[in-house]
């Protein structure tokens, strides 16, 4: 049998080919592809012959690199164009409108996972370009990607999906730190529960390098837009920790110390005060942070200390949170003073605060007021164990439940977990 024509020639591997293609639509939709390789005469069939491997004249296929370094050429002189500075805004904001009105940013976002590593880093760079247009055009650009965002969801559909890429976390990470720092973009990631899913990002089986990009995109965002960030913790406070507490508690050490500093930034910075009382407010998460203090690690200590200090500070404590206080206030402080032995002499500003809260420690009061009831203490009072051969094997002043059922246990369990957001 004769071989089928064309058998033994080269063939274009579609993963490369089509997404070549589709950016090629997308860069002459939006009026750029002639301009950013500087060939006006061309056509767009010939463009196209150019991704695929085909010249005008007869000679051999061009090489994929070659290919791939011009497909980056046009990607960079697309951002050149969009970067230059126009006399006239007018024109700078007709540019936008046509890359837009193209829907580029999500033709080159779903192109990236198929394309080589230097276009995709220029397809990165340009979307993060446009998405940010913002924060260097002013209000009328801000007001023309933001009304894009809301008519093309599936652009951060994109990015959140593909910051569970392997490939892909760490320039869908910085597109999406990039984003945060304009805080209209910022809101409208956090209406559509980026936070949410970057936290399952996060604490889903993965590599480190995932999971630490989608914590640090998490924090860019929830600080980027504070007014923003801090109404949408408090309309979803109890939702939101469920899942970030489930993450602290993961097996995975460099995880566990990044997602413990990214809560104790955001609890701590200015804007987040109301989400700071409510959360000092929360005997469950108080119970989680005492867990992490007798954590075998000293930075693991460190970070849940930085949390922790909120619940004594706290000049309305609930009563939940200050019985527990008050029954381990010895133990606390004693497990405080060991961690200023084990802190760097030059942590000068850690060891006083160290010191600060086990003072206060000790000098709390009697709790004032009813009697908490059995439950109450079924619920916050369980005695909580370190591992094994840990410094701590409980806390001894903690009130000590009375037995019970695994129906009651159970119970209090998901009671507890509903008291979640109780100030």
């Amino acid at each position: 049998m004769a071989p089928p024509p064309n058998a033994g020639a080269a063939q274009t591997p579609p993963r490369a080919a089509e997404p070549c293609r589709a950016l090629l639509r997308g860069l002459e939709a939006a009026g750029l592809a002639e301009a950013a390789a500087g060939q006006k005469n061309r056509s767009s069939g010939c463009w196209a012959a150019l991704l695929v491997g085909e010249e005008r004249s007869s000679s051999a296929a061009r090489p994929e690199c070659q290919k791939g370094r011009q497909l980056a050429a046009l990607l960079v002189g697309a951002r050149t164009q969009l970067a230059a500075k126009s006399p006239s805004c007018g024109a700078q904001s007709q540019l936008l409108a046509r890359l837009l009105a193209a829907d580029l940013p999500a033709v080159l976002l779903a192109a990236l996972d198929g394309i080589g590593f230097e276009e995709r880093k220029a397809a990165a760079g340009l979307v993060e370009d446009v998405l940010t247009a913002g924060l260097r055009h002013g209000v009328s650009a801000r007001q023309q990607v933001c009304c894009y965002l809301r008519g093309q969801p599936q652009v951060a559909d994109l990015l959140l999906c593909g910051c569970r890429s392997g490939e892909l976390a760490f320039l869908c990470g910085q597109l999406l730190s990039a984003c945060a720092g304009d805080a209209a973009v910022a809101e409208l990631l956090l209406e559509g529960g980026a936070p949410m899913r970057l936290v399952s990002t996060a604490r889903a089986p993965c590599c480190f390098e995932v999971a630490s990009t989608a914590l640090a995109a998490l924090q860019e965002l929830l600080l980027g837009g504070a007014e923003a960030s801090a109404a949408y913790l408090l309309e979803n406070f109890r939702e939101f920790f469920l899942v970030y507490h489930d993450l602290l508690q993961c097996s995975d050490y460099a995880t566990k110390r990044q997602a413990l500093s990214v809560l104790s930034r955001v609890l701590l910075s200015p804007g987040f005060g109301g989400v700071m009382a409510r959360y000092g407010s929360s005997a469950r998460s108080l119970k989680l942070q005492m867990t992490l203090l007798l954590h075998p690690t000293t930075m693991v200590k460190v970070g849940a200390f930085h949390i922790f200090k909120i619940f004594v500070a706290n000049p309305h404590q609930a009563p939940a949170v200050q019985e527990i206080l008050f029954k381990n206030r010895e133990g606390l402080a004693r497990l405080l003073r060991s961690m200023r032995e084990l802190c760097e002499a030059s942590d000068k500003e850690l060891r006083e605060d160290l010191v600060a809260v086990a003072a206060g420690l000790l000098g709390m009061r009697r709790p004032e007021g009813r009697t908490p009831h059995a439950r109450d203490l079924r619920q916050h009072c369980q005695p909580m164990r370190a591992g094994p051969g840990g410094a701590h094997q409980e806390w001894s002043d903690l009130f000590v439940a009375t037995p019970a059922s695994r129906e009651s246990e159970s119970l209090a369990l998901s009671e507890a977990v509903a008291f979640v957001g109780v100030h």
